[in-house]
């Protein structure tokens, strides 16, 4: 939730179309509805309807970061409920409630929402999380991360792994934590290698795959792709610029009667095939033109 260069930490109050805002400097504000973030205002909207239903524990005032990560539609969602039924269940106030659509593999959701807020968490924050495959799929990065709570005494509550991350966790609930960050990493290592595997077995247009795994031309297509060259020569030829003449090209490949799904689908990636294949036509002509100079000599 940022807005103007500065983090919207949390929306407090409002009245009247008019919403009590702290930034992150803890400096208060009120803003008109309209100065503030559609996200921003989604997320204090939730928040303040979750806690209609929950009640403080007044012996142990503390209050929740529900952290929710997903690359997956409908995914933050599911843990969302989860996250707020635990802190129903357990009395504890919706202070933070962070959706992160970004992958935790190496964890490079610290590079977003969960990097940016949890700066701002003390000792009256917990930190409540699905499941510790949510936290972090690093082994390294996640022990780092928790070990960086601990020292702050902010708790992580796992609530499908039942652990719950402070001085007090046993040495078996933290092997636990430890083996099943090494199963998310261990699995979002095979699912790259096998996302790369995939894209290399693609042949690239102008291309088909043989029974030997080795790509060989394709007529049609390099028919298609020589169309392609023509007309963007003969339009760059008469001063039309780039741009117009890839969404020209891109409205003509519309009307070709092929497998669609191998055509190009977006100007730039009609910009990098002409000039994939006008850099080869240069270099095969600078080589045609070395030759025939060897050969006079």
């Amino acid at each position: 939730m940022k807005m103007s260069n500065c983090l919207v930490l949390k929306i407090i109050n409002d009245l009247q179309e008019k919403y009590l805002v702290e930034w992150g400097n803890h400096k208060k504000e009120w803003l008109d509805k309209e100065d503030i973030s559609s996200y921003a205002l989604k997320i204090y909207d939730e928040i303040k309807l979750y806690n209609s239903n929950i009640c403080q524990n007044m012996l142990l005032p503390k209050t929740s970061f529900v952290y929710c990560r997903a690359t997956r539609d409908g995914e933050i969602d599911k843990q969302k409920k989860i996250c707020v039924d635990y802190c129903q269940k357990n009395n504890l106030p919706i202070e933070y409630l962070i959706e992160d659509k970004v992958s935790s593999r190496k964890m490079k959701n610290l590079n977003y929402e969960l990097g940016s807020f949890t700066p701002y968490l003390d000792e009256n924050n917990i930190i409540i999380v699905q499941n510790s495959e949510v936290l972090s799929k690093d082994l390294i990065r996640g022990i780092s991360f928790l070990e960086g709570m601990m020292k702050r005494n902010i708790e992580i509550h796992f609530i499908e792994n039942n652990i719950i991350w402070n001085n007090n966790t046993t040495e078996e609930d933290k092997r636990k934590l430890w083996l099943s960050f090494i199963d998310a990493e261990y699995k979002s290592n095979l699912a790259s290698k096998k996302k790369i595997n995939e894209l290399k077995s693609i042949p690239p247009f102008g291309f088909k795959s043989t029974s030997s795994f080795k790509f060989k031309s394709c007529n049609l297509e390099q028919k298609i792709i020589q169309g392609i060259l023509n007309l963007y020569k003969q339009k760059i030829s008469i001063g039309i610029p780039k741009k117009e003449i890839n969404k020209l090209i891109l409205t003509e490949l519309n009307k070709v009667k092929i497998n669609k799904s191998r055509l190009p689908k977006t100007t730039s990636s009609i910009s990098r095939l002409v000039n994939k294949y006008l850099k080869i036509e240069e270099e095969s002509m600078k080589l045609l033109t070395s030759t025939m100079n060897s050969c006079n000599v």
